[in-house]
């Protein structure tokens, strides 16, 4: 599915699987899309603010750029994101599995916001001094491969 500036404004899209949607520059803002298959996705500069997204599946999603200031990402699926550029400030990230999600130029992440996330091979910012690696076997990925050490997937 192909959007392009589309306004989702307060829409409740809990559990949709919206995998690989093209969805560039979309207006999710204070949308409901807790525990949303967004594997894939193409949200480069989308605007995120307020979401709930929450247990959302993210993996391999191009946030670049994107917009999520207050986003509620608890327990989100962040697993190889490309965050770069994307705001932050204020965002939700308990128990997001970050592993392998670049985080390297994010704007407005703070150490704190990271305390409680799951990192494993995670490109953190400058200024953010946390073991990248903190969380690999918990998650079960082996630090040196960077592959699942169990067939069971995070």
């Amino acid at each position: 599915m192909q959007l392009f500036q589309t306004e989702f404004q307060d829409a409740k899209l809990g559990g949709a699987n919206l995998e690989e949607i093209q969805g560039e520059m979309v207006y999710f803002v204070r949308a409901n899309l807790r525990g949303a298959w967004l594997r894939k996705a193409n949200l480069k500069n989308a605007f995120l603010w307020d979401s709930f997204l929450a247990e959302a599946n993210l993996q391999e999603a191009n946030l670049v750029g994107s917009h999520l200031q207050n986003a509620d990402l608890r327990e989100a699926n962040l697993q190889e994101a490309d965050l770069r550029g994307a705001d932050l400030r204020g965002a939700d990230l308990r128990g997001a599995k970050l592993a392998g999600a670049d985080l390297i130029s994010t704007k407005n992440l703070v150490k704190s916001q990271l305390t409680q996330a799951k990192l494993c091979l995670t490109r953190l910012p400058k200024g953010v001094e946390l073991n990248f690696n903190r969380d690999c076997q918990e998650l079960g990925i082996d630090p040196e491969t960077g592959e699942f050490t169990s067939t069971e997937i995070g």
